[in-house]
């Protein structure tokens, strides 16, 4: 199977997608549009694809090989098919996260260029896994600042200041985090108190996670 992709150029404007409140790219109504060349079959495959990247994110690199392979056995062009892939995954991520409806993703995938019934299969599949997509969405949010290491010390006060009194119990922390980018060292200094504080609100949080997972 040979896919074609759709000429970017002739690709007529149209107003803001109803999922993501964003003017569409040519690149996204191109690769879109050009996903209606798959047959059912591959369609109903490459949709169950990008939908587990989506959801199962500790799977996202085997999904991706798969992906590739899936290529290869249709005979998908590997450059077509990544610019596709991720044109499908950029646009899928933007209507979970502004809460979109079924609805407002199959008429958007039909304004796109994508044929209705490949529309209505995308939009069915999309509010089965809508609860998947959005822990998922919260999970990428909540490791932006990823806490990665941490080291500490205690110490006691061995002189006066306008800050502290002689023989007072400190604690030094050392907090490495990952901003999605590097890793960068936060210095802190903190009271006993307001150590079994943080400790707390550590503990509230891993709880929340817990329950999320």
């Amino acid at each position: 199977v040979r896919v074609v992709l759709v000429d970017r150029g002739n690709l007529r404007r149209m107003v803001a997608l109803q999922a993501t409140g964003e003017d569409p790219s040519d690149e996204l109504r191109a690769d879109v549009s050009g996903t209606g060349q798959f047959s059912d079959e591959m369609f109903q495959e490459f949709v169950s694809l990008v939908l587990t990247i989506l959801t199962k994110t500790n799977q996202a690199s085997r999904m991706l090989s798969l992906i590739e392979t899936f290529g290869e056995e249709n005979g998908v062009n590997p450059t077509a098919l990544q610019s596709i892939t991720r044109s499908w995954l950029s646009y899928l991520r933007a209507a979970q996260k502004n809460n979109a409806a079924p609805k407002a993703v199959r008429d958007d995938l039909i304004a796109l260029g994508l044929p209705e019934d490949k529309s209505t299969l995308v939009a069915r599949v999309y509010k089965k896994n809508i609860g998947a997509l959005a822990r998922a969405v919260a999970g990428r949010t909540l490791t932006v600042n990823q806490l990665t290491d941490m080291q500490w010390r205690f110490g006691v006060t061995s002189g006066s200041s306008e800050v502290r009194k002689s023989g007072k119990t400190f604690l030094q922390m050392k907090l490495t985090i990952n901003n999605g980018v590097k890793n960068e060292d936060v210095f802190m200094e903190l009271t006993l108190p307001q150590f079994f504080s943080l400790m707390k609100e550590i503990q509230r949080a891993k709880a929340a996670l817990d329950q999320m997972s």
